[in-house]
């Protein structure tokens, strides 16, 4: 195959890629022409010279490709979305996958692959059901702080509730 053909295939496969990212090697092959094959060494091109990033480990046709500046703004878009979660939630441990997928509008495989690498990267800390910032600690305003004291101090003196009538006792007498 000719240079020329390599680097327009590979220009190709680029702005496929921009246009549709994130997306799996498989859809990029889907929405090439019938003619036209996918050609590994452009890909390969493409990832060696950080012009598109993989975000699994492996190379196969379930990858999630995306150009790198894609990722960059879609990093950014996703700690944004997070950091807002907790500056609204300050008490919540964490934010919930779904939540997050949903504002993002991310498909569930490309969302849990974009995780997955961005958990690697420490941009996030990630569970089975939740994310968050390495630095998120849950933080009590001062006025919350002194409600839990009160209640605590409450308790501390008298751990019984007082006894009460049950209400609608006086219907059964």
């Amino acid at each position: 195959m000719s240079i020329i053909i390599i680097c327009f295939i590979k220009k190709l496969f680029y702005i496929m890629i921009e246009d549709l990212e994130p997306i799996k090697l498989s859809d990029v092959a889907k929405n090439l022409a019938a003619s036209l094959e996918i050609n590994p060494s452009a890909i390969t091109n493409l990832i060696e010279g950080n012009e598109i990033v993989v975000l699994d480990d492996n190379l196969d046709a379930d990858s999630v490709l995306i150009t790198s500046q894609g990722l960059s703004n879609l990093t950014k878009t996703v700690l944004s979305e997070v950091k807002a979660y907790h500056s609204l939630h300050p008490i919540r441990p964490a934010m919930p996958k779904e939540e997050l997928r949903t504002r993002m509008g991310i498909h569930q495989d490309v969302f849990d692959d974009l995780l997955v690498y961005l958990s690697k990267k420490e941009f996030l800390m990630t569970s089975s059901l939740s994310v968050h910032m390495p630095d998120h600690q849950t933080k009590l305003t001062p006025e919350e702080n002194d409600q839990k004291n009160n209640f605590l101090e409450l308790i501390s003196v008298n751990p019984f509730p007082p006894k009460q009538s049950l209400p609608g006792k006086d219907l059964l007498d």
